[in-house]
């Protein structure tokens, strides 16, 4: 097919016009969202300042009448009109009480010379008495108008405040000024908990109040030289020198801080809330990168659907083809999968056998230490029995001729040795009970402590002599009864190879390795050829003579610890012998305690 010369024009210019379609609605979208943002912005700024000048308000209104009625009291009308110790005494407790009750930051009265006559802290080391403060305007606004305010530092204790006065008249003549001092510096906590960018300045743009430390005491603007000068001289700030002004800290930070003032009232003070504008231009942004986006991805949208219009009718061609071959395919997995069910169940039956099988020889095992053990339990019981016997026939004898606490100890004696063989056969139980896997935290130096009760008269019939190691309490996670059956086992090899031979000693110790508990079980016997190690762990390999040994315990052992996440391996001994090394994880974040075991 031959395509028109006219068709490359026409694609390049369907081409420039979707690009400037999308440039252009990226542009709008970026003007919108920043139009919207700022008008956002503002009235977010609006509220913080109506929150900020409201509570601003509320606190000083709170203590606006404190002075007036401080200086129309009866104590201090009367220390005025005829001033003396003792009154001033009671002057000074009565600002204290009225200074604790509201929580101002002092309350104090000054004489027509601007000298403190009497004041809440008249016994603090800062106290204002005896202190001249007719420089500052607040003194010199209550004698001329009746009252007065001011804001700056204090001179004697260097702690800022809003000062706020009132004459004291006596007999309609100004005698003095009460003045009660407020603290800010909360206020200004609280505001800047809320998260607010703010500022506060006095009437001469100076700030003294703000979210940011470093704006303190600096002009929003550059000051004239004579607003300096009288600034000083007021020592309105103390000693606290007038900074640049914050508008070239502003202008560093680069982030477009737009400024939002609010006039208070009174006192006469600008509160201004800073938001940056760098936020609003990267949603902006964002934004007009979102609507470009979308208009190419409409665009090629359009172009993907033309295209897939055209490939449709392909495929419904091989749609039907393919469709074809599907049900042919699914045909053969369902024949494949009946035969994979039925293996499945084939394999599910076999394993279960092997269960089955597997716990029958572990429960033969058991029942085979049980019976190497019980030789020499037999010792163990048969002497109490006969004590028992000895002790039946001395009691009957002591009742008859009436001695009745002899009989008495003697019921006790055989008591306590009852008690000791149903010790025994209940330990002879607990180990035969055929019992399903458990898993609980076990003490394996109980577990080692019991296996050696059971077995200190096979020990004894030996002529072994055993060395106890250090049995560390550790715990491992796993079957109590198992792991008995695990130590038994060795113990049990450890006997029957030292039997009969001139050093006759049987090692055992219980160590903690890190996350893991390690029991070693060795023995002085004739140890075990090197051919014979790697068929150790086989069932019914023995290197016993025949009739001594089913050839099952270490297998099982072998089995029971790997049951565990454990291991244990042979180790040839130096001077001769075997030894057998388990390792099981230790229990987490337990302590090893005593369990039942089963």
């Amino acid at each position: 097919m031959i395509r028109s010369p006219s068709r490359t024009p026409t694609r390049a210019l369907v081409a420039a016009t979707i690009l400037a379609i999308s440039v252009a609605a990226s542009l709008a979208t970026y003007s919108i969202v920043l139009a919207r943002g700022e008008r956002q912005l503002a009235r977010s700024a609006d509220e913080h300042l109506r929150l900020l000048s409201g509570t601003l308000d509320v606190t000083i209104n709170r203590f606006r009448p404190l002075a007036g009625l401080v200086g129309r009291s009866a104590e201090i009308q009367t220390l005025f009109a005829e001033p003396s110790g003792e009154r001033i005494q009671t002057a000074n407790a009565l600002l204290a009480w009225a200074n604790a009750s509201v929580e101002a930051e002092a309350i104090y009265v000054m004489n027509r010379d601007g000298l403190t006559v009497a004041s809440s802290n008249h016994a603090e080391p800062t106290s204002y008495v005896g202190n001249n403060y007719g420089f500052r305007p607040y003194f010199k606004q209550a004698l001329a108008e009746g009252s007065g305010w001011f804001y700056g530092i204090g001179v004697t204790t260097k702690k800022p405040g809003i000062f706020l006065s009132s004459a004291i008249e006596v007999a309609g003549t100004a005698h003095g000024v009460a003045v009660a001092k407020i603290n800010l510096d909360s206020l200004g906590a609280n505001w800047s908990m809320a998260g607010v960018e703010f500022a506060v300045s006095d009437a001469d743009g100076i700030v003294f109040l703000a979210s940011n430390p470093d704006w303190r005491y600096r002009p929003m603007e550059p000051l004239s030289r004579q607003t300096i000068e009288r600034i000083d001289a007021e020592r309105r700030y103390h000693e606290h020198p007038i900074g640049e002004p914050i508008a070239e800290d502003l202008a560093r930070r680069g982030d477009e801080l737009r400024r939002f003032p609010l006039r208070t009232a009174f006192p006469d003070w600008t509160i201004t809330v800073f938001a940056s504008m760098r936020p609003l231009r990267e949603q902006a942004r964002i934004a007009a990168a979102l609507a470009l986006t979308l208009c190419v991805a409409l665009a090629l949208g359009f172009v993907t659907w033309r295209l897939r219009t055209r490939a449709i009718r392909a495929e419904r061609v091989a749609k039907r083809d393919l469709e074809r071959g599907v049900e042919e395919r699914t045909q053969q997995l369902r024949l494949a999968r009946d035969d994979l069910a039925s293996e499945i169940a084939e394999r599910r039956r076999i394993d279960a056998e092997l269960n089955r099988v597997r716990d029958d020889l572990i429960q033969a095992g058991k029942l085979a230490a049980v019976g190497r053990a019980f030789a020499g339990l037999a010792h163990e019981i048969n002497q109490p029995l006969a004590a028992l016997r000895t002790y039946l026939a001395s009691t009957r004898l002591m009742i008859r001729q009436g001695g009745t606490e002899p009989a008495l100890a003697n019921i006790e004696v055989m008591n306590r040795t009852l008690d000791r063989v149903a010790v025994l056969t209940d330990q002879l139980k607990r180990l035969a009970r055929k019992s399903e896997p458990a898993r609980e935290e076990v003490a394996l130096a109980t577990v080692v402590e019991r296996v050696l009760e059971l077995l200190k008269f096979r020990i004894a019939d030996a002529g072994a002599q055993l060395d106890l190691g250090d049995l560390k309490p550790v715990a491992v996670l796993g079957d109590g009864a198992r792991l008995e059956q695990v130590v038994m086992n060795l113990v049990l090899n450890a006997i029957d190879a030292v039997e009969g031979r001139d050093d006759r000693s049987i090692a055992i110790a219980l160590r903690e390795e890190g996350d893991t508990a390690e029991l070693v079980v060795a023995d002085s016997g004739a140890g075990i050829s090197p051919e014979d190690r790697q068929h150790l762990f086989e069932p019914f390999f023995t290197t016993k003579g025949v009739g001594q040994g089913l050839g099952i315990g270490l297998a099982i052992s072998y089995a029971i610890i790997q049951e565990h996440g454990g291991s244990v391996a042979y180790e040839a001994r130096d001077r001769g012998g075997a030894c057998f090394r388990v390792r099981l994880t230790l229990a987490a974040g337990t302590q090893a305690r005593e369990t039942g075991g089963s």
